[in-house]
């Protein structure tokens, strides 16, 4: 299964706005829809999750794309990051895990690559084990 996670966390503090930027509207669309129609566009997009805090903008998007999922947002965007991909995760079965080579990893080699001892490992770490599982290094 091939996902796209949208992030929607944000204040709008940089924006100077009270309403984060992804909300205002651009040619009678929010900006954040601009990239829903292209995710759920995409022949190869199976899945698209928002994950962001509550609002009335994320309510009106839940009724006008109904096929979207969503997860919470979290304090900081790493959380929210995280909110989503144990979400996704929740709809992967295990043949859609990335293959290592030219069969599919089961979820123990997955998280193993992924959340060595229980913790995601980060930065430069995280994409060299992408890097060396898809072949990149």
């Amino acid at each position: 299964m091939n996902a796209a996670l949208i992030l929607s966390g944000g204040s709008g503090q940089r924006f100077k706005s009270s309403l984060p930027k992804q909300y205002h509207r651009i040619l009678g669309k929010m900006v954040i829809e601009y990239v829903i129609e292209e995710a759920l566009a995409a022949e190869k997009i199976d899945c698209v999750m928002i994950a962001g805090a509550p609002c009335a903008s994320l309510s009106k998007i839940a009724k006008k794309y109904p096929e979207i999922k969503f997860a919470p947002g979290g304090k900081k965007r790493n959380e929210t990051i995280l909110n989503g991909l144990q979400m996704l995760s929740s709809f992967l079965r295990p043949r859609d895990y990335p293959g290592c080579g030219a069969s599919a990893c089961d979820k123990r080699t997955y998280e193993h690559l992924h959340f060595p001892s229980g913790k995601r490992a980060g930065g430069r770490l995280h994409r060299a084990a992408h890097h060396r599982q898809f072949g990149l290094s």
